[in-house]
């Protein structure tokens, strides 16, 4: 045992503390060593290529400073996600060795963290590419399209008012409407965070946000959901049998009482690394569409450029 008056007493490796220590800092070496084993099934990165390109349009002021700044940000997010569900998986794959007990620990400060932040983020880039893609298309209309104005639909909302997702993509449609590689674009970007997503994951990103969704591998959540309705009563069948129907001449307070299953992390884990792949494609038709528009800006600028220095005119005498 040390005496230096700075320096902590060795711990007793018996007590409960020593333990729980040496099994966290085995299973975290495990797990580094398991995921170097796997990285042929890492789901991969998205390159900055979109990001370079956008940045040598000859365009307007707002767009260098920031559509090439935006689509970063956005592919830093999607890498983020590509690492936590390497991660993941690699946790998956490892929990199987350890007991119950060792289990729970190693889900509760390693797994649920990450499966925590996967699942909130096919929501999540999801809007992220709408804000890029309404940005881009916005900016490059106004300066390589004559006579553009810089207006948006929003721009005639009242003080708080919030713009739906529905209204932005009506006005999404109208920005693209003149570009040929937008349609693949917002075909791809549909599947992101699409209703089959939204079942598999039982909507956990928005009723973890708004409400209680559902735990991960283990607990049950208990739920009475109180809604006012029509009353269920038996109406009795021609065969002496009795059928449930709704009256509805009248209203009272209803409750239905169930519980919320845990999501079981392997079917999570599939259900999300779709959604990866989903916004991969989407990422790679923004990039087509990223390329369409710096080109239409570049020949706009090369236009206006030969105008200002006496060069030939397009206009018509």
């Amino acid at each position: 045992m040390s005496t230096h008056p700075d320096e902590q007493p060795d711990e007793d490796p018996t007590t409960a503390n020593a333990r729980w220590r040496e099994a966290m800092i085995g299973a975290y070496t495990r797990f580094h060593e398991l995921g170097w084993s796997r990285q042929e099934t890492f789901p991969g990165l998205v390159s900055f290529a979109i990001a370079d390109d956008a940045s040598q349009a000859d365009g307007s002021f707002q767009w260098s400073w920031s559509v090439p700044s935006a689509v970063r940000e956005t592919i830093n997010g999607i890498n983020a996600w590509a690492m936590r569900l390497h991660e993941w998986a690699t946790w998956i794959e490892l929990l199987p060795e350890y007991d119950e007990e060792t289990r729970w620990e190693i889900t509760h400060h390693f797994v649920e963290p990450l499966a925590f932040f996967a699942m909130y983020q096919p929501s999540a880039v999801a809007e992220r590419l709408l804000e890029v893609a309404e940005t881009a298309l916005h900016h490059a209309n106004c300066f390589a399209i004559p006579n553009t104005k810089d207006r948006l639909e929003q721009d005639a909302l009242k003080p708080g008012a919030r713009f739906s997702v529905r209204q932005r993509l009506t006005q999404l449609d109208r920005l693209g409407s003149h570009w040929n590689t937008y349609q693949r674009f917002r075909d791809l970007w549909s599947q992101i965070d699409s209703k089959t997503y939204r079942k598999l994951s039982r909507d956990f990103r928005n009723l973890s946000s708004h409400s209680f969704g559902p735990r991960f591998h283990t607990g049950e959540i208990r739920r009475a959901r109180r809604s006012v309705g029509p009353p269920t009563v038996a109406v009795e069948q021609p065969d002496g049998s009795y059928r449930i129907a709704e009256d509805p001449t009248r209203t009272c307070v209803r409750y239905e009482f169930g519980v919320i299953e845990p999501l079981e992390f392997t079917a999570a884990y599939k259900a999300n690394l779709d959604e990866f792949r989903h916004t991969k494609r989407c990422i790679d038709s923004l990039h087509h569409l990223v390329g369409e528009l710096v080109e239409a800006m570049n020949t706009r600028h090369a236009e206006l450029t030969t105008k200002d220095i006496g060069g030939p005119s397009t206009r018509k005498s």
